[in-house]
């Protein structure tokens, strides 16, 4: 447990919502044991500890900021866990991407695994960890150099968006 301040959107006796700044590890791993979004957790609710993951049922990517949902009881962390497996958590995402996307709407669906060259990345190339991936977009807005996307990730692999657009030159 670490005093981390948490931007707290709702709270209740069996679910935490919490706006996840970007540059915030959700779950402690090798280099990042400190300083992480379940540190804070446990520090502002200690029965947390009670739970597998301190009731986190999913994440949110170390530079992704978004709405993170935690669950407080394990009846809660069940069911929200099954309604992510069951896909029945809509999952939408705002991105700003280099270059003017040509299509209003879009999909993306290339597998993505872990990059042969750099463990630390991820491709669209077929290997060996490769998994379906599907991603829908939807272009709101057009700037000078940027567009904006409502974005749809239907499966929830690592770095899939980032990966998804890269992948139709509008990543990095």
């Amino acid at each position: 447990a670490q005093e981390i301040p948490l931007s707290i959107v709702y709270e209740d006796e069996e679910v935490l919502v919490i706006n996840k700044p970007a540059g915030l590890v959700v779950h402690p791993g090798a280099g990042n044991h400190a300083g992480t979004l379940l540190n804070a957790l446990l520090f502002h609710d200690p029965d947390l500890n009670k739970l597998p993951r301190a009731g986190i049922v999913h994440r949110l990517d170390k530079e992704t900021s978004g709405v993170l949902l935690v669950a407080k009881t394990q009846a809660m962390y069940d069911w929200l866990k099954k309604q992510f497996k069951e896909r029945q958590v809509k999952k939408v995402y705002l991105a700003l991407v280099h270059g003017h996307v040509e299509k209003e709407i879009g999909k993306i669906d290339l597998p993505v695994g872990r990059s042969p060259k750099n463990r630390l990345r991820r491709t669209t190339k077929l290997v060996a960890s490769s998994r379906s991936a599907l991603t829908e977009f939807f272009r709101l807005k057009t700037f000078t150099n940027y567009s904006l996307l409502e974005v749809h990730p239907f499966t929830g692999r690592t770095h899939q968006i980032r990966v998804h657009l890269a992948a139709i030159n509008h990543g990095s």
